[in-house]
């Protein structure tokens, strides 16, 4: 029988950074509404100006930029009509394939026949899904900053290990 060794091993990921960190609003076109968050947790919403060497600029009631090392989180807005698009089409589909075996009068041979109504069901829901979602506004989580992490490995060799992160940017 061998015998079990634990080792506790601390092992610090420092990324050190020459000042060409990727900014939260790469990607982003003046004009989208998006909600910042702060290290301090206060909150700001507005839409996104433009973005400077250092800082985040919005049409909202701060005044003036935000740093991009003050940042925590970047939020941008958007329409659920994608998500509604795929609930209805569930929703739809399903409802319609128990209408399509429901108006089924032989066993086998409307095999076909149930799966267009299915069909049917799932592309007039997708339709009405995207048509409500449309109507319905929620926020995306664009940007995080990085935070510490704690967590517990497990090597054949050594047993358990102990790894702590602290990304710096």
């Amino acid at each position: 029988m061998g015998r079990t060794i634990l080792v506790i091993a601390v092992a610090m990921t420092c990324s050190l950074s020459d000042g060409s960190a990727q900014s939260p609003t790469i990607g982003l076109s003046p004009g989208r509404q998006v909600k910042v968050r702060d290290v301090s947790g206060r909150t700001w919403r507005g839409g996104l100006v433009g973005v400077r060497q250092d800082s985040v600029v919005l049409t909202s009631a701060r005044g003036g930029p935000i740093s991009l090392a003050e940042v925590d989180s970047l939020w941008v807005r958007h329409s659920k009509a994608e998500s509604g698009a795929v609930w209805g089409a569930r929703v739809m589909g399903v409802l319609y394939l128990f209408v399509g075996i429901g108006l089924c009068e032989s066993g086998s041979g409307c095999v076909g026949d149930v799966i267009m109504v299915a069909a049917m069901g799932a592309g007039m829901g997708a339709g009405l899904g995207v048509l409500f979602g449309s109507m319905v506004y929620g926020w995306d989580l664009w940007y995080a900053a990085p935070k510490p992490t704690l967590g517990i490995s497990q090597s054949s060799q050594r047993g358990l290990g102990l790894q702590f992160a602290i990304p710096f940017p």
